[in-house]
């Protein structure tokens, strides 16, 4: 056989990987026993092969290996992953959304899900990871504020509401919240493999760059906001989740007045997470992140008066946040050292930025009028800025249904609902986010609908 043939067919081995992504598709698309096609594919046939096909220890000529450091086409093998996995990633949730699966089939799907993002994921991150180039260093920064941007552009908006018997069936299943509680693991697995790269790894600029920001939007997104809806759930275990989640960002003191300030306040100058019209995104970090921990105080103060309890006592958890976040940064210097604090503590800024920047947006120049000297209007539908652009609402879990979030803090994010008399920002969360950091653009696009609507 032609000896440059049988090179064409080595090269092309890799397409093997392939058939992970095409056992997700067959599981994300079907029923009962065959939703587990992807589990079955990888940890029984796949070893089963193995066990039968012969083991290959020859390593490739000089030559061999020149050509093949050269060919563009093993890199178009990796990159040909960012789309298949964001697809069948997209797909599966969306199916997940709109079908009635029964248990078993749910688990089937996100089992699948789950090793598509590993293996064509996560592996083939750690594999771009490692290069050199800038584009693969800042892929998280890329996906969050370019692909779902772009593709919130493409695609179609739902602002379908569940049915009743949805609704009760949503709000009874135990899946919604383990989605939840997964991103514990998941963050902090994540932010300790992340400095731990830091520390060891010799990086250029660009790259400590891309990776600080790719932490950063992790705690902003998957730790923060993940914080915010475990932050209104009655149970003292979810609420204590919440502040965990909250501990990394150093931003613990957002549980209280997020809960007893900006829910009571929104929407009148006593918020200062109520960004105002005209109102820069920036003029707006400095002024929300520093009344916002002042506010955290007061609102401590009286809690404790209100239980007649003293306030250096255990009971004043503002002190508490103190203590802890100083022992997480404690700890981080004693295992990774100054340079990795000093790190740790940008991404906590990056990470507390991003959640400002997404308060800024969800409340931009919304007011509540006075109906007496002491008095403001009730919060209503009106007060909040509202999407239905699909991508942003999983991965924000349902945060960009907001005025139905205020309508009802408690309200678990697999049941919030689309408010027909809720401003519609003409974007996604997401893409807001990028043009809120533009003000004139900003100012250009809201403003008149702002007006508009007031004027009605």
């Amino acid at each position: 056989m032609n000896k440059k043939f049988i090179e064409l067919i080595d090269d092309f081995k890799y397409i093997f990987a392939f058939t992970i992504p095409l056992s997700v598709y067959i599981s994300i698309n079907s029923e009962g026993i065959y939703t587990f096609t992807t589990l079955i594919y990888a940890f029984v046939c796949i070893p089963v092969l193995e066990i039968f096909l012969k083991t290959d220890d020859s390593n490739l000529s000089d030559i061999r290996k020149k050509e093949k450091k050269k060919n563009k086409l093993f890199d178009i093998f990796l990159y040909l992953n960012i789309p298949i996995v964001f697809s069948l990633l997209f797909i599966g949730l969306q199916n997940l959304n709109s079908n009635n699966y029964l248990n078993h089939e749910y688990l089937g799907i996100i089992l699948s899900l789950g090793i598509l993002l590993g293996t064509n994921g996560i592996n083939v991150a750690h594999e771009l990871g490692h290069r050199p180039s800038k584009f693969s260093r800042n892929s998280t920064l890329i996906y969050a504020f370019v692909c779902i941007p772009v593709l919130e552009i493409f695609l179609k908006t739902d602002d379908s509401n569940l049915s009743d018997i949805r609704k009760k069936e949503k709000k009874k299943n135990k899946l919604f919240d383990i989605f939840l509680y997964l991103n514990i693991p998941i963050v902090f697995s994540l932010l300790f493999i992340g400095l731990q790269n830091l520390n060891s790894n010799n990086y250029l600029n660009h790259e400590y760059l891309g990776i600080i920001l790719s932490l950063g939007i992790l705690l902003g997104t998957n730790g923060i906001n993940v914080a915010h809806e475990l932050g209104h759930r009655p149970s003292k275990f979810s609420r204590n989740l919440s502040k965990l989640l909250l501990m990394p960002s150093l931003y613990m003191h957002f549980f209280i007045e997020h809960n007893f300030g900006h829910h009571n306040n929104v929407g009148t100058p006593e918020d200062p997470a109520t960004s105002k019209i005209n109102q820069s995104v920036y003029s707006f970090w400095i002024s929300s992140i520093l009344y916002q921990y002042i506010d955290a105080w007061k609102i401590q103060k009286i809690l404790l008066i209100n239980k007649k309890k003293h306030f250096f006592s255990i009971y004043n958890d503002m002190i508490l946040y103190l203590i802890i976040q100083s022992l997480y940064l404690f700890v981080i210097y004693l295992y990774f050292g100054s340079f990795i604090l000093i790190l740790s503590i940008i991404i906590s800024i990056l990470s507390f930025l991003l959640l400002e920047t997404i308060n800024y947006i969800e409340h931009y120049g919304l007011v509540r009028n006075k109906v007496d000297e002491n008095r403001y209007e009730r919060v209503r539908n009106i007060h909040s800025w509202n999407s239905n652009h699909f991508i942003g609402r999983i991965v924000l879990f349902e945060l960009t249904r907001h005025s139905d979030h205020h309508f009802r803090p408690s309200k678990k994010y697999q049941i919030l609902e689309k408010k027909t008399d809720s401003p519609q920002l003409p974007y996604g969360y997401p893409t807001s986010i990028i043009l809120s950091l533009f003000p004139p653009l900003w100012f250009k696009i809201m403003n008149p609908i702002i007006n508009l609507k007031t004027s009605s």
